[in-house]
């Protein structure tokens, strides 16, 4: 798996994100879902949901055929450490106030595409969190602010190897080349898109356990 070096303007911003008691990512899904996120919850990734993972974390085993573009939230632990899915009811929060840009089809659900307000050299910050059933009203346009609910997890239309989970994407992309890089077949090959790691950025509390995988079972690989 690679990992790579976070960038210091992005450690910067999870550094501003997590100033206040509740800033960062994790206080906003708490706060989303507090019948589900204890004060002393977290997260549980297998090293395929990670970002740059070439491993898969459900079903066949082979590799992803590019590496991971992000990361893969499925799997919460309570303080006595006991593991749970996330359930198709789980509300997603926006991690940063922004501006939705896109609703992409992805073959869970939709994808929010959103812009945020941090910019340099040219790019702007964006954010794309795959695998939703937005709320009823969003769309291209509609500005939200940090934390505002942005929907729930699509349970699957059809039989799959993948539960609903959440993927998040953060990416430096020029706006000039918004329409053409917010497009999953090209996201993690264009040479205009900075992809960045969510991990450092946003502060989660989280363990990985090789021990997570979903293990095959009925239904078709997506």
């Amino acid at each position: 798996m690679t990992h790579r070096r976070p960038e210091p303007s992005l450690l910067s911003l999870g550094r501003e994100l997590r100033a206040g008691e509740e800033a960062g990512y994790f206080p906003r899904l708490r706060a989303a879902n507090p019948e589900l996120l204890g004060a002393d919850s977290f997260l549980v990734f297998h090293p395929g949901m990670l970002f740059g993972s070439r491993e898969r974390w459900w079903g066949n085993p082979r590799p992803r055929p590019t590496p991971h573009e992000g990361l893969d939230l499925w799997c919460i632990a309570d303080a006595a450490g006991r593991e749970h899915s996330l359930p198709p009811t789980f509300r997603v929060p926006a991690p940063f106030p922004g501006v939705v840009v896109r609703l992409l089809p992805d073959f869970l659900g939709l994808t929010v595409c959103l812009r945020h307000g941090r910019r340099e050299e040219g790019a702007c910050l964006y954010s794309l969190l795959g695998h939703l059933r937005p709320r009823p009203g969003l769309g291209a346009g509609t500005a939200v602010a940090a934390g505002e609910i942005l929907g729930t997890l699509a349970a699957p239309a059809k039989p799959t190897r993948v539960p609903p989970h959440l993927h998040l994407t953060l990416a430096w992309i020029s706006p000039e080349a918004e329409a053409e890089c917010l497009n999953w077949e090209v996201l993690g090959r264009h040479p205009g898109v900075r992809l960045a790691d969510p991990l450092p950025v946003l502060g989660l509390p989280y363990r990985v356990s090789r021990a997570l995988r979903l293990l095959a079972g009925p239904g078709r690989e997506p």
